[in-house]
């Protein structure tokens, strides 16, 4: 029998923790297509990860590459998606170009996602740091949260809360 296959993406800048996200949830060895650019790797085309959910589910998980020039990739692997996770890393960005990144990325795939900052553990979060993503992105503060990608429970969670956030607006 042909499992049933619920397809998400990973998305967020260069550098957010994609890959790592993918790499620590995945049950088989991740497809990773990232190369070495200037004093780091960077993903060109897409990770790709599977969970299983039981014998007759299973989730296929996309790590999108984080630059715009490579905005046509996001087209693809949007079609057939049911939500995102948007990764913010709390370091090397500003939030004005985090946010010109993020409504990119939601005119070519405007699905049910939540926002996860990453990198707390190099920048710890300030007070109002979070209202002030939210605030930014049009969003209620609190559908923004942490997250290590480096953490199985972590990743694990905050796919939760996408499948709780998508069976909510099913309703």
């Amino acid at each position: 029998m042909k499992k049933k296959v619920y397809k998400f993406f990973v998305a967020g800048p260069p550098n957010a923790g994609k890959t790592t996200f993918v790499q620590t949830v995945s049950e088989i060895i991740p497809l990773d297509t990232d190369v070495k650019s200037k004093d780091r790797k960077t993903t060109v085309a897409f990770d790709f990860g599977v969970i299983t959910i039981d014998s007759e589910r299973e989730i296929h998980i996309y790590g999108l590459p984080g630059q715009d020039r490579f905005s046509f990739i996001w087209e693809i692997v949007r079609n057939g998606a049911l939500g995102f996770i948007y990764l913010i890393p709390a370091t090397g960005y500003d939030i004005l170009d985090i946010m010109t990144h993020y409504r990119t990325l939601i005119k070519i795939a405007n699905l049910p996602h939540v926002i996860a900052v990453t990198k707390v553990d190099l920048k710890p979060l300030e007070t109002g740091d979070i209202f002030q993503i939210a605030n930014t992105l049009g969003m209620d503060d609190r559908e923004i949260f942490t997250l290590d990608p480096r953490n199985k429970m972590d990743v694990k969670s905050t796919i939760e809360r996408l499948i709780e956030k998508i069976l909510f607006l099913l309703r």
